[in-house]
């Protein structure tokens, strides 16, 4: 398993992610491509993780050659992967779920969370978690709603379209660099204060590279640790994040 660490502050950071990243000379951590045929060229794709007393900053640095991105989702619950896209995948500790944010540089938002599935018994019943017994099946359209349970690589996750995230963004393309501020309070996480030190969360960063001639592979960069198939929802496969005070 791949490990990073996220520096904890003891400060608010939702206004300016980036001058207390400054303030702390936070580390980056780079992104990697794991399949060959999704690698049709080479960028530089960094993040940088900070954790404040408010919530979870993710800052990104890539690269995007002559400024050029592709962004056509505008809404809300949409399929931004179709697009450039910066994902952020976090499994608390001790949860058996983990949630997902996938952004377009229109700030375009598709937020969900999964729920993993007990995997001991391959033939398992999937049975949907109480907060969906009121939710429609997701039935493939452009809007994304309700739930859809699927078998990733062995794993059954059930993806919860209706949950929302409460966070705020900023986004910038220049000098050839798309920078991308993501802040998420931590009771989007369940959670009433910022986790403890030591406090070990699971999850993957990922990239979607899109802005490629017709009929060639997207890039697909991320954390996970040798995955079995292509996709980035491999909870067996995402790295650990443990928080470390500054």
């Amino acid at each position: 398993m791949k490990e990073f660490k996220i520096p904890l502050v003891n400060e608010t950071i939702k206004n300016d992610i980036q001058s207390v990243l400054d303030k702390y000379d936070v580390e980056g951590i780079e992104l990697e491509y794991c399949w060959e045929d999704f690698k049709p060229r080479s960028l530089f794709s960094g993040v940088f993780l900070l954790a404040g007393k408010d919530g979870l900053g993710v800052s990104f640095c890539v690269e995007v050659p002559h400024n050029k991105v592709k962004a056509n989702k505008t809404a809300h619950k949409t399929k931004v992967f179709f697009d450039d896209c910066l994902e952020i995948f976090l499994q608390p500790e001790n949860s058996s779920v983990y949630y997902g944010i996938e952004l377009n540089a229109n700030g375009a938002c598709l937020d969900y969370r999964v729920f993993i599935h007990n995997q001991e018994v391959a033939q398992e019943k999937v049975v949907l978690p109480k907060e969906l017994e009121n939710s429609k099946a997701y039935d493939g359209g452009e809007t994304v709603f309700g739930y859809f349970t699927d078998t990733v690589a062995g794993t059954t996750l059930t993806f919860d379209y209706d949950w929302k995230a409460h966070g705020s963004t900023t986004s910038e393309v220049k000098d050839e660099f798309w920078y991308f501020d993501v802040f998420l309070p931590w009771s989007d996480f369940g959670l009433a204060e910022a986790p403890k030190e030591k406090a070990v969360w699971k999850g993957t960063i990922n990239r979607i590279d899109s802005s490629l001639p017709r009929g060639t592979n997207q890039g697909f960069l991320c954390l996970l640790d040798e995955p079995e198939i292509v996709s980035f929802h491999q909870p067996k496969k995402f790295a650990s994040f443990s928080f470390q005070n500054l």
